[in-house]
């Protein structure tokens, strides 16, 4: 859907407008996948700067050989490593696509307010031209496509990912709760405390990164009954005027990635879920 015909930039702004939100999307995606990686990193470490006399493997796994000779153990150390590795890697390839798609579409959102804008420009740029109200209809319509194009993106949006949004939430509130209480129960010194506070650190991270562009998808759709009030609707024919009036009151509205129509992705959200996490957090603590 993202590669049809109308979701390309057309002109000069419009991929300006592309560059500059790819390059913040692909930014938010490489701060998670770094938090994913470190976590990972010091996990597989735990074992070498642990103080025990006996270093073990860094994950519990059957192999299928001896590890008492040194040669086969790093062999075996090092498979593990690689496995690990790999899984973290798609883990964070899987759990940065729904916010990926997010931004994708606020992009989209962007092109069609730029795009929104253009219609009054046309009567400024060929005031004496015949053809100005038939260019000033087609570039209308083509405009109107769009944005039912994009809610039909919020609806295979949300049928593809609104059910695993919602026990995403519901398993990261449980991990939140149980990282925090892990960590009252090590010192500070312990390294296994740096661990949990990183797993903790990933998981905040990964539901903030969720609301926090529901939240701004939400606020984008919004945006575009104010990008048309702001028009200078003199420069406007009757029939356009009217056909955007519909298009502001279909952009009351908004686009909203929603967890099987439970949880809605906003900042809103985020905030519910650390204090249920901090509820579940003190439920376990005074019943152990």
């Amino acid at each position: 859907m993202f590669l049809d015909e109308k979701c390309l930039p057309r002109n000069k702004d419009e991929m300006e407008i592309y560059k500059i939100l790819i390059d913040k999307e692909r930014f938010n995606s490489r701060i998670f996948v770094i938090s994913a990686f470190l976590t990972t990193t010091l996990y597989t470490s735990l074992p070498l700067i642990s103080s025990g006399p006996v270093v073990s493997l860094p994950y519990i796994s059957w192999i299928p050989f001896d590890i008492n000779s040194r040669k086969k153990f790093w062999i075996a150390y090092l498979y593990e490593c690689i496995g690990v590795y790999l899984a973290t890697l798609i883990f964070s390839a899987m759990e940065t696509l729904p916010a990926i798609m997010m931004q994708q579409i606020c992009i989209q959102l962007e092109i069609l307010m730029s795009r929104l804008l253009e219609i009054p420009k046309l009567k400024q740029k060929q005031y004496l031209s015949s053809t100005v109200y038939y260019d000033e209809y087609q570039l209308l319509k083509d405009c109107i496509d769009y944005h039912e194009f994009i809610f039909s993106m919020e609806k295979k949006l949300n049928n593809i990912f609104g059910f695993l949004i919602a026990v995403q939430f519901f398993v990261s509130t449980l991990n939140l709760c149980t990282s925090g209480y892990y960590m009252t129960k090590v010192n500070v010194d312990n390294a296994h405390f740096w661990l949990a506070l990183l797993i903790l650190s990933t998981f905040v991270f990964q539901i903030f990164l969720y609301c926090w562009f529901g939240e701004a998808m939400t606020q984008k759709s919004l945006a575009v009954s104010d990008v048309i009030y702001k028009m200078d609707w003199n420069l406007l024919g009757t029939r356009t005027r009217h056909t955007l009036l519909i298009i502001m009151m279909r952009a009351k509205r908004p686009i909203q990635l929603t967890g099987s129509t439970i949880i809605i992705m906003s900042i809103e959200t985020f905030l519910k879920i650390l204090k249920s996490s901090y509820s579940a957090y003190n439920l376990i603590r005074n019943s152990s």
